[in-house]
């Protein structure tokens, strides 16, 4: 049997997954905004039945993190967008050459991206998103360093696409 809350019917199993969802973006928000990536996570591996919990672990991410901007204030080390496209321009030569080894690999995944199930075509519209970010709000010398969580989400789809006889189940 499966209850509803107010339009949200749920299993037990999910319910129990959401919690855990809510509590670790509830704590990876006191750390880094990125964690707004477990929610479009959450997002995509449950689809289109995970609107209403994943506006909730959006409320969720957005209050601890307005809380926590609020208290503590502005931080010294940010440069602002503007001051960020400076800093990666004047450092352009260096950060295409450290990048360069991540070329392979997005081609990779683009290329399995075709032949993958839904769900790891959602998780690779994540990653997309992702990659938008720090194009626009970090240091491109880091990009290495910040593209680290994606591994899980774009792994299956260069597995699949190095292995083209490779199925998914």
């Amino acid at each position: 049997m499966k209850p509803i809350i107010r339009g949200w019917t749920f299993s037990f199993t999910h319910l129990v997954v959401f919690a855990l969802y809510a509590l670790l973006t509830a704590l990876a928000s006191t750390n880094r905004e990125t964690s707004l990536l477990l929610v479009f996570l959450y997002a995509a591996h449950y689809g289109r039945q995970s609107l209403k919990p994943s506006l909730l672990l959006l409320a969720i991410w957005a209050l601890v993190t307005a809380s926590i901007h609020l208290a503590v204030g502005p931080y010294l080390h940010m440069l602002g967008l503007e001051n960020t496209l400076l800093y990666n321009l004047s450092n352009l030569p260096d950060t295409l050459i450290s990048n360069l080894p991540l070329l392979p690999l997005a081609w990779l995944a683009v290329a399995g991206y075709r032949g993958a199930p839904s769900v790891l075509q959602r998780l690779a519209w994540v990653a997309l998103g992702y990659m938008v970010a720090i194009a626009v709000g970090a240091s491109w010398s880091e990009v290495q360093r910040l593209c680290l969580p994606l591994l899980p989400l774009i792994l299956p789809l260069i597995v699949g696409a190095r292995r083209g006889d490779l199925v998914y189940n």
